[in-house]
């Protein structure tokens, strides 16, 4: 046996659940083969139309003294997150998403970083549906995340972070007005006191949605990223006109796709996404950010 499977930190592994029953057995494996075994894995189950709860009432009954389930208020990822941040009992809370999972010695790495700022985070690899990785933030060393890096670009994954959980309550935990990106508003909170230690060591395994999934999450997820910005009081006007100059681009290019397509080219027509996202900024500027 691994001595170091043995080796308990005083972290909680939160994991919100919902509709991941196809997903949470992979998570939950991840956790488990850890080198450095959190001390708590705090599920937040919110209401799932699949068998998210029978899974997870599994893995308390085969361990019991590791796993336990909490309801969230089915309001969303942040009020679900709020939650788990309000029950938490250890020094350090670590965020993994039900669909999400960690590289073996992710826990290890990021204990290690954690007390150097009260907050880390690390690499990220994308898993496409035939198992193709890619990672899209990989930087060439360690270094410091600040509140201006991240206006610029979120490029902090939640599921790749811990915290002094003390922390994290000090800036108030998570926005539960926040239904998308609530993890931007938590890491743009974060470093009003703190930055991030990155490590360019590899945490977290993503995958990708299919094409519906990622036009769908392309129109809501910059809707919400709109609305923090407005939360934190400035507009990412780069980001607005970058996705607005790939969507005329694309638009221009529509009728050499169509003289591909005739003769026998398969090339897509016009790569939609970036039209959504551009109409999720224009609505997420328009609605603006509302407290409850």
């Amino acid at each position: 046996m691994d001595n170091t499977k043995s080796r308990k930190a005083p972290i909680t592994v939160v994991i919100p659940v919902r509709n991941c029953a196809s997903t949470l057995q992979r998570c939950s494996e991840s956790v488990l083969s850890q080198t450095l075994t959190p001390e708590k894995v705090l599920v937040v189950y919110d209401e799932s139309s699949d068998n998210s709860l029978e899974v997870i009432q599994k893995l308390i009954k085969r361990f019991p003294e590791l796993f336990e389930m909490i309801r969230g208020p089915g309001q969303g990822l942040g009020a679900a997150r709020q939650t788990a941040i309000r029950a938490v009992k250890t020094e350090y809370i670590a965020f993994l998403d039900g669909d999400d999972w960690y590289s073996k010695d992710a826990l290890e790495i990021l204990y290690t970083n954690v007390i150097k700022t009260g907050a880390a985070c690390g690499v990220v690899v994308k898993v496409s549906l035939d198992n193709q990785e890619s990672i899209s933030f990989n930087p060439p060393h360690d270094f410091l995340v600040d509140n201006a890096t991240l206006r610029k670009s979120n490029i902090i994954p939640i599921s790749s972070t811990i915290y002094r959980t003390s922390l994290l309550r000090r800036v108030g935990g998570a926005d539960g007005n926040l239904i998308w990106v609530e993890d931007y508003d938590i890491h743009l909170r974060v470093t009003q006191v703190t930055k991030y230690y990155f490590t360019n060591r590899i945490i977290l395994y993503y995958s990708v949605p299919n094409r519906r999934g990622l036009l769908w999450r392309a129109l809501e997820y910059s809707k919400w990223e709109a609305i923090v910005w407005l939360k934190h009081g400035f507009i990412n006007w780069r980001a607005i006109l970058r996705v607005l100059g790939y969507s005329i681009i694309n638009m221009l290019l529509i009728p050499f796709n169509l003289l591909r397509r005739f003769v026998g080219s398969n090339t897509l027509l016009f790569r939609e996404e970036y039209l959504r996202i551009f109409i999720g900024y224009i609505q997420g500027l328009v609605k603006g950010y509302r407290s409850e």
